[in-house]
């Protein structure tokens, strides 16, 4: 959240959906463009879903009697989320045209000081604090807990522990050169070079120790975090702890994650590898962190005003019929048997 628009605004840090919706209002009375920043398929803009327990994504599965069945069959949550999102539509809290926002304009409204209150990857808010700070000198970007909903709880949902992964393709010719490439990532030279750069261009030693200062130009910030979260493939990918540890700033992200973002997150039942019911039949079959695309387009109409949000049992019936059932069967058959591959994240608040 924008903390320099919130102390504009007089009020304190918000706890509850209702707290929330009062803030992004005031943000509109202060000429915010949009309070809310929105975004295609609710990637990145999902958070009052995690406050109703209601993610409609691939690693979402509940108990539901003697079924395994996505959480977005609970109709009471949904539904709430859902219109949640329609009154923020309704009184300009979010774009007219969040549904077709992309992640390059979803970003350069926010570096652009247009967005309120967003949300984004932790570890890379003091980049992005830094070059929205070029557009806007005063703006400051302050961390905050997800809105709780009626249960008391709220956070976004857990990823599986392992977010990415590398394959070899079986016909390279040197795939003992890669390997021992991936290796090296883990060595203390890589962790240097990934984290600082080239000694001489973009960082110094001085009596033994490093001296570094993260940039502050658009062009720098796009460089550091390139070299840090992309080109460095094998790595622990919480957060850099060679920069954070060198500023105040960053030492005091890192606090964060200890405190207030150890305790966020949703449960959910996962199954990995993706159910083969979700393989055969896409229509229905949700990413890991945006729905299926007969839901979406269901929830993007229902939002718009233009199909009702009590109709979202007919979702839940449609989704069955397109193959939906032959998941719920999967699942139940996998979690009953005890399957390995059934994982259970747990809740943290």
């Amino acid at each position: 959240m924008r903390k320099d628009l919130l102390d504009k605004a007089g009020l304190p840090v918000p706890k509850t959906v209702d707290e929330y919706l009062n803030v992004l209002r005031k943000f509109k009375e202060l000429g915010v463009e949009q309070p809310y920043q929105g975004r295609e398929n609710f990637k990145y803009a999902d958070t009052f879903f995690g406050s109703f327990d209601a993610f409609p994504y691939l690693s979402m599965h509940m108990q539901q009697g003697d079924q395994i069945v996505p959480k977005f069959f609970n109709v009471d949550h949904m539904t709430k989320a859902l219109q949640t999102y329609k009154t923020m539509f309704d009184e300009g809290l979010i774009s007219k045209e969040f549904a077709t926002i992309n992640p390059t304009v979803y970003k350069n409204n926010i570096l652009a000081g247009k967005a309120g209150m967003w949300a984004m990857n932790a570890n890379e808010v003091l980049q992005w604090e830094k070059q929205l700070q070029a557009n806007v000198p005063t703006a400051k970007i302050e961390l905050i807990p997800s809105p709780v909903g009626p249960d008391g709880k709220g956070g976004y949902y857990l990823y599986n522990s392992v977010t990415r992964a590398w394959f070899i393709n079986k016909k390279a010719k040197n795939p003992e050169a890669i390997i021992k490439f991936f290796d090296w990532m883990l060595s203390d030279e890589a962790e240097k070079f990934f984290t600082f750069g080239i000694e001489g261009e973009t960082y110094k030693t001085v009596d033994g120790k490093i001296e570094y200062k993260s940039p502050t130009d658009p062009q720098g910030v796009d460089e550091e975090r390139y070299r840090q979260a992309f080109l460095w493939m094998v790595q622990d990918t919480k957060y850099n702890k060679g920069t954070l540890s060198l500023t105040p700033e960053g030492q005091k992200l890192m606090g964060i994650y200890d405190t207030m973002l150890a305790n966020e997150g949703r449960d959910g039942i996962q199954f990995e590898p993706r159910l083969e019911a979700y393989i055969k039949n896409p229509d229905i079959s949700p990413e890991s962190d945006f729905a299926a695309p007969v839901l979406l387009q269901h929830m993007v109409k229902m939002v718009y005003g233009k199909e009702p949000i009590s109709d979202w049992p007919k979702v839940i019936e449609e989704w069955k019929s397109k193959g939906g059932n032959d998941v719920v069967k999967e699942a139940t058959e996998k979690f009953k048997s005890k399957d390995p591959n059934v994982t259970i994240s747990m809740p943290r608040r």
